[in-house]
């Protein structure tokens, strides 16, 4: 039990310390730079890997916009945004959004 709650801590902190860093790399670079693609992608792999789903596809998405904006629509990087969001998993959670977007 013990070593649960342990880890949980560390997790919480891990979420923290990527949005930290987000926040500051979004102050001091701007939102559309390589840094803050780097930051969505790597923020959307940890909650993807904690099985928050949801979370992880507003960073991939967000990772999709940025790549497409600094490195053109056909970069390995912008593409690999729209690869990730052709997952079925993200396909169905874009949807959600579109449905909930139009009620």
């Amino acid at each position: 039990m013990a070593d649960l709650v342990m880890m949980l801590i560390k997790l919480c902190l891990i979420f923290q310390l990527y949005e930290e860093a987000h926040e500051l790399c979004t102050q001091v670079y701007g939102e559309y730079s390589v840094l803050a693609a780097r930051c969505q992608i790597n923020t959307g792999i940890h909650y993807e890997e904690c099985g928050d789903y949801t979370k992880a596809y507003r960073y991939f998405k967000r990772y999709g916009e940025v790549t497409e904006e600094v490195f053109g629509p056909d970069h390995p990087k912008a593409v690999r945004g729209k690869n990730i969001l052709n997952e079925p998993m993200y396909k169905r959670l874009h949807t959600e959004e579109t449905n909930n977007q139009n009620s």
